[in-house]
């Protein structure tokens, strides 16, 4: 397989209707960066616990766009698990901070909170995009708004319009799509880290022994409320309920998705 397919999205359909933008977002090479920028994340909220040290971090950090699809699918296809392959060709990667990839994690911590910065990459460009339609709409709208043309009603002619008049009522339609994709995006988060079964059972243990003060938080409503391992089909479908949830545990605030949300947006290459 061609090593250029690994930054593009592969769908029958991707290459009639899909962006360059949003297939470089969906891509396998993007995805596999966004699940080494959480893992660097995490590393960050145990360095403050006092888990890991600095520099196990600063050597994930450094490491963490040097994407190797080729040779984690050659991991993959001798374990047969995708996260667990990614893991072994980062550590490679990291002589000083490979041990501490994933530390306490499970493999939905890092899928669910990267198609949540995917979902979150999407909106934002179909927001650009139909911005830039409404800003050339509004100029066609002003520049045709004395130009009469007839109007219709049940397939016929009815009584003088304006072009202008008939282009507004498109851009009425499309406002209303601009403020419920700008809803639904905002709805977007990570669902923070719950470790096997979603019992946070690890985070607990690692962090045994750690004041609550020294304990890594999550940024208000920067993640879901309490969830289990898996985002709910309704959560995934609603993008989201209003207001944050922030739990009293220590090992449940430890939210590298929040620190991954609220960084700046993820480069795409």
């Amino acid at each position: 397989m061609n090593s250029d397919t690994f930054d593009n999205y592969l769908s029958p359909f991707s290459w009639r209707y899909g962006s360059d933008e949003m297939r470089a977002i969906w891509s396998e090479a993007h995805k596999r960066r966004l699940w080494r920028r959480i893992w660097v994340a995490l590393a960050e909220a145990q360095r403050e616990a006092g888990l890991v040290s600095p520099e196990q971090v600063a050597d994930l950090r450094a490491h963490a766009d040097q994407v190797d699809v080729a040779r984690a699918l050659e991991i993959e296809a001798q374990i047969q698990h995708d996260v667990m392959a990614e893991v072994k060709a980062f550590a490679e990667q990291c002589p000083v901070g490979g041990g501490i990839v994933h530390l306490g994690a499970t493999s939905t911590d890092v899928e669910d909170n990267a198609d949540a910065l995917r979902l979150r990459e999407s909106l934002d460009l179909v927001l650009e995009r139909l911005v830039g339609l409404l800003e050339a709409l509004a100029g066609q709208i002003e520049r045709w708004a004395d130009t009469p043309c007839m109007g219709f009603t049940h397939i016929q002619p009815a009584e003088p319009t304006t072009v202008g008049y008939r282009l507004a009522q498109y851009a009425q339609d499309l406002l209303l799509d601009l403020a419920e994709l700008r809803h639904v995006r905002d709805g977007v988060r990570g669902k923070g880290l719950r470790g096997a079964t979603g019992t946070s059972a690890s985070y607990a243990e690692l962090l045994q022994g750690v004041p609550p003060s020294s304990s890594p938080q999550g940024g208000e409503n920067s993640t879901s409320p309490p969830l289990g391992q898996f985002v709910p089909r309704s959560e995934a479908e609603t993008g989201g309920t209003e207001g944050g949830s922030r739990c009293s545990n220590p090992a449940r605030r430890a939210s590298a998705s929040s620190a991954v949300l609220k960084s700046t947006p993820c480069q795409r290459t």
